[in-house]
């Protein structure tokens, strides 16, 4: 990123000097701004693209990644399920106190 910076500096101390040298001067510092603000735009359209495709990038292949394993994740999911089933739910019945001495209970 200070690299683009540095570009973009460098750009417009080149169009600003090329503008002090000649008679046109309000026209090449116009032309100068112009230049610089569309290196800018495009500078930071192209960071946003390289972003948004390393993100696409990522979330490719963590899709590919639960699919290649996805006999692994299912054993994983069944095991949580069995976990909390046998062994959360089994102790949430035992910690429980409550006694109904109601008949429509």
């Amino acid at each position: 990123m200070l690299l683009l910076f540095d570009l973009w500096n460098e750009i417009a101390l080149i169009l600003t000097t090329m503008a002090m040298t000649t008679e046109r001067s309000a026209m090449m510092i116009f032309q100068a701004t112009g230049a610089l603000i569309g290196a800018l735009l495009g500078g930071t359209i192209h960071i946003a693209m390289m972003l948004g495709e390393a993100i696409l990038d990522l979330g490719i292949d963590l899709i590919v990644f639960l699919f290649d394993n996805l006999p692994i994740m299912m054993f994983l999911w069944v095991s949580l399920l069995a976990y909390q089933h046998f062994w959360v739910n089994r102790r949430a019945r035992k910690r429980c106190t409550t006694t109904y001495t109601s008949d429509k209970y």
